[in-house]
């Protein structure tokens, strides 16, 4: 079974995972004295989500344009700018949503969005999904025998303009001169302006109303032969807040995720800590005998969710292709299993960065951990601030304190 990735995951991973492999190899090489940093360019999400969620989701992201289709005569109604602004003035909008992965079955759903930031999926098989980007809080409920919620609270101000994390965000990043007018055609009793504009690994066909400029209907395929199709639009209608209660529903076991919300001003030393805690946990306890590649590999990838492959429309909504197999005394959902790994990760690379930093800012530390298991009181790393004379230590318990110089030398 796809389970949908929550759009703030999916907008983590559309940062994580598009740079992971780039981004890892630059880490370990920094961190083994194979290179210097070249720059602040970091995997940072939801706290920089991402900023997740995951929360959740995604590999694939816009691009940029690389084909176009021949212009054709700039008419009026027929101009692609107007319907990219006509879209961003919308102050709500309602439409149907279906999504087809290559070898599974079709799964729709009903989304309502109204500015600033509230959004509302309903499922046709029962499970809804309700988006405070605003507020930074996401709850997607899973109905059944066995009903699950999983909650998810992220920090607001690393996310996007709200509307362009809808499933409309992808044709919003197109750009207004990305679209090309192609042709006429009647469509639900009217007249439509068709255009069509291709990505690296999309291909996007708007049908456009020839009066109001509105879409209704608007079909995304990928490269790998998936298809979205947004349609039966409804623009500008009164939405009750009611539709956007983030309550769980009643009976329903509730897993709840920070994606980074507690981490907006948190210190690099916190941070650090919490990455190198998670490292050793992953280990049986045992901090990492080096922070370089041949100790720090095999422990992230340990760590990456096996088969767990996030497919991004750049649509804003993603699926978990092939997720974990879940053992049989386990009855946490695979979403949910699945979030909790990719947060770890991020947890991990963010702490990382700070040594990254350091090193970037020619600040002295030492790590010091082979040996060491969590909860002892002993030294895992140390480094001297900018300007001070005392070195800060970490201890295995994770306190940091101050040290002497002699006692980092």
């Amino acid at each position: 079974m796809n389970d949908p990735i929550d759009k703030t995951l999916k907008h983590y991973y559309r940062r994580f995972t598009r740079d992971h492999a780039r981004r890892r190899a630059e880490l370990l090489e920094v961190l083994s004295g194979e290179s210097t940093p070249t720059g602040r360019a970091r995997v940072s999400v939801l706290g920089p989500v991402s900023k997740v969620a995951a929360t959740l989701a995604a590999a694939a992201a816009i691009i940029g344009l690389v084909a176009w289709l021949p212009p054709g005569p700039v008419l009026a109604g027929e101009v692609f700018a107007d319907v990219i602004e006509q879209v961003r003035l919308a102050r709500s909008v309602a439409y149907r949503m279906t999504l087809t992965l290559p070898d599974r079955p079709a799964r729709s759903a009903s989304v309502r969005f109204a500015a600033p930031g509230r959004e509302v999926t309903a499922f046709d098989d029962g499970d809804r999904q309700v988006s405070d980007y605003v507020g930074g809080r996401i709850l997607y409920s899973h109905a059944g025998a066995d009903p699950w919620a999983l909650r998810l609270r992220y920090d607001p101000r690393f996310s996007d303009a709200p509307l362009g994390q809808t499933a409309l965000a992808a044709l919003l990043r197109l750009g207004p001169e990305a679209g090309r007018f192609v042709r006429c055609e009647p469509y639900g009793g009217r007249e439509v302006s068709v255009f069509v504009a291709r990505t690296a690994s999309q291909t996007f066909t708007v049908r456009a109303d020839r009066d109001d400029l509105r879409p209704v209907r608007i079909d995304i395929e990928t490269a790998d032969g998936a298809t979205l199709v947004l349609s039966d639009f409804a623009w500008d209608e009164p939405m009750g807040a009611e539709l956007f209660e983030t309550a769980p529903p009643s009976g329903a076991a509730l897993y709840e995720i920070d994606l980074g919300a507690d981490e907006s001003d948190a210190s690099p030393e916190s941070l650090l800590a919490a990455a190198l805690d998670l490292l050793a946990e992953a280990d049986g306890g045992r901090y990492p005998d080096a922070l370089d590649r041949p100790s720090l590999q095999p422990l992230l990838d340990r760590l990456t969710p096996p088969q767990a492959v996030p497919i991004d429309l750049g649509t804003g909504l993603a699926v978990v292709a092939g997720a974990p197999s879940q053992p049989a005394d386990d009855d946490v959902p695979a979403l949910v299993r699945y979030v909790r790994a990719a947060d770890r990760q991020r947890r991990i690379h963010r702490g990382l960065d700070v040594l990254m930093d350091w090193t970037g800012e020619n600040l002295p530390w030492k790590y010091v951990g082979a040996g060491v298991r969590r909860g002892e009181a002993r030294p895992v790393l140390w480094y001297r601030p900018a300007g001070a004379t005392d070195y800060r230590v970490l201890l295995g318990d994770g306190r940091w304190r101050d040290a002497p110089p002699n006692e980092g030398s």
